[in-house]
């Protein structure tokens, strides 16, 4: 592996080793017909959609809230924060339970495609002609079975002026975040 490939590798996943080789474990899901993966240790728990509460004049990337176990969390559509369409949500669709800080969010994906674990040494930072193209929020990227799975970095994925007003609508519905 060449100096420079080794330099623009991200740090993603869990650290297990496996034959003395640091491995990394990746959520990998369907966004708007695209794949991504995310960083294992990042979320809380993957459900199917519960019934959705729609809140009026909220941002468009905010579905609505859900009441999971209890607990009256916002779920983002995350298709169409990325700016990959309107996002329909569907049988297939999964909430992605993950935390900003003090802040749990559920992320509604198109699907669970299942874990990758794979040698650290095979994410790579996007290479120059996607960083000029896609959003600060792909932290890497990694080729399988002759797919490029991109790495979105959760903290960047939402702002955090936006998790501040997002937290502040939950208030208003009575969550107790």
């Amino acid at each position: 592996m060449k100096i420079e490939d080794k330099a623009r590798r991200k740090s993603f996943g869990a650290k297990p080793r496996e034959h003395g080789e640091d491995l990394v474990q990746l959520a990998s899901l369907r966004v708007g017909g695209e794949s991504y993966a995310l960083d294992i240790m990042v979320i809380k728990e993957i459900t199917r959609l519960p019934e959705v509460t729609k809140i009026p004049q909220a941002p468009d990337f905010l579905e609505g809230f859900v009441n999971l176990r209890g607990m009256v969390i916002p779920l983002v559509n995350l298709c169409r924060r990325l700016g990959l369409g309107d996002g329909a949500l569907g049988p297939k669709t999964r909430i992605v339970t993950v935390a900003f800080g003090r802040q749990v969010i559920g992320l509604a994906v198109d699907e669970i495609r299942g874990v990758l674990r794979l040698p650290r040494s095979e994410v790579l930072s996007p290479p120059q002609v996607i960083r000029g193209r896609v959003p600060e929020y792909i932290g890497g990227v990694v080729r399988q079975e002759g797919e490029l799975i991109l790495l979105l970095d959760l903290k960047k994925v939402l702002n955090l002026e936006e998790i501040k007003e997002i937290k502040e609508m939950g208030r208003e519905l009575g969550s107790a975040q």
